[in-house]
């Protein structure tokens, strides 16, 4: 991940289906979290197995919706099989809205909507106040 500069991994069976993804973050709070090196600790025990996927003949704005809702960065991207094809992150989204108007292409994604998007996944998760329900 390090050497790529790539903040997730897809994890995929024997069969290419998605089973997991596994961030940065992931490793970093398995590693502070259980006091051990990143090599003693298997992918499995940090990856997240609730994984979002988009398709490729998926709308990008489908794609920046899903990110949104779910307050993620990166989407594997699957065939009609769940076999992994490829994977989208908010990044690549950003370099294509950014390219469209120069290359004459309509745009699927709008500066707005793409300010939109890392705006909800950047929002802080909604927490209780302890203090105010022991009352």
């Amino acid at each position: 991940m390090w050497d790529h500069d790539c903040g997730a991994v897809p994890v995929v069976g024997e069969d290419a289906k998605v089973v997991g993804i596994v961030t940065d973050r992931d490793i970093c709070m398995a590693t502070w979290s259980r006091g051990r090196a990143p090599g003693h600790i298997s992918v499995a025990e940090v990856m997240s197995k609730n994984v979002f996927c988009c398709r490729r003949e998926d709308s990008i704005l489908g794609a920046e919706a899903l990110m949104r809702a779910n307050q993620i960065r990166r989407l594997p991207v699957v065939d009609r099989e769940q076999r992994l094809v490829g994977m989208l992150s908010l990044a690549d989204i950003a370099r294509a809205s950014e390219a469209a108007p120069k290359l004459g292409l309509g745009r699927d994604a709008s500066g707005d909507g793409l300010a939109t998007t890392l705006a909800g996944i950047c929002r802080s998760p909604t927490r209780v106040n302890l203090h105010a329900s022991a009352r």
